[in-house]
């Protein structure tokens, strides 16, 4: 996670992230979050989100997410790695086949997508 970020000082100081995982037609999704996260009322960046069990925002629209208890954070440049355990799961519904082909890759995004956050 980029260090100097919102969303870091916030997992940092809560000890706890969600991973939020986009469908493959959540492109426009993909998109809002490329920058900072706004929240306003019930909404981050224009989608809905409810707390989940520890402390952390889970999107309403999204297929799957995961909550995690931060553990260790492993600093190196400008993006740390933040190493949690899993202690929640989320699933909106059961989707046929590998699980995974149901969540959107950066590289389905386009050729001209670069994302360094």
């Amino acid at each position: 996670m980029k260090a100097d970020s919102g969303a870091y000082a916030v997992a940092k100081t809560v000890k706890a992230f969600a991973l939020n995982m986009l469908g493959k037609d959540q492109q426009g999704a993909a998109f809002a979050f490329f920058k900072p996260a706004e929240q306003d009322g019930d909404t981050i960046n224009g989608e809905r989100f409810h707390t989940g069990e520890i402390v952390s925002p889970i999107l309403e629209n999204m297929p799957a997410a995961a909550e995690c208890k931060l553990l260790e954070i492993v600093e190196g440049g400008d993006h740390h790695i933040f190493v949690g355990e899993i202690v929640a799961v989320r699933q909106r519904k059961m989707h046929e086949g590998r699980p995974d082909d149901a969540i959107l890759h950066m590289k389905e995004m386009g050729g001209n997508v670069f994302y360094g956050g």
